[in-house]
């Protein structure tokens, strides 16, 4: 099963897996807090984890703007908006293409890194990074 690992103690983060999670019909997708077990288990760097949420998929790792592209093809919403978009102009099936495609890493990485950087900014959550993990927290 493919697992995504993220920040468990951000609430920007939390509040985004959990719409992840409602749109994770099928249940492909296994949510693992960074400093869980099981996600320690994975091989992910707690560094890497702590920029951007990670998919683990096999031996193969994607981070921040190429993981959400791979987490949003396994949703069934996804691909209804894509057949809506289409069937309303034709032309929206490029635009779809192209966002799916490697040149939207040019434009989705940055954008990806730059939320991450300002997510307490944006939504006004509390997020503890940097973190120990909890075996490591100071009483």
């Amino acid at each position: 099963m493919t697992s995504i690992i993220f920040d468990g103690d951000c609430g920007f983060c939390t509040r985004s897996v959990r719409f992840g999670q409602r749109l994770d019909w099928l249940k492909t997708l296994r949510w693992l807090p960074r400093f869980s077990e099981e996600a320690g288990k994975l091989g992910v760097p707690l560094e890497a984890s702590e920029r951007a949420i990670q998919m683990v998929q096999g031996s193969k790792v994607y981070a921040g703007w190429r993981a959400l592209k791979r987490m949003a093809i396994r949703f069934p919403l996804f691909w209804m908006v894509c057949a809506a978009l289409i069937w309303l102009t034709p032309w929206s099936a490029l635009v779809i293409l192209a966002g799916l495609s490697p040149l939207a890493n040019v434009i989705g990485d940055p954008v990806y890194a730059w939320i991450a950087r300002n997510r307490m900014r944006i939504s006004g959550s509390t997020c503890a990074l940097p973190q120990r993990p909890p075996t490591e927290r100071i009483p």
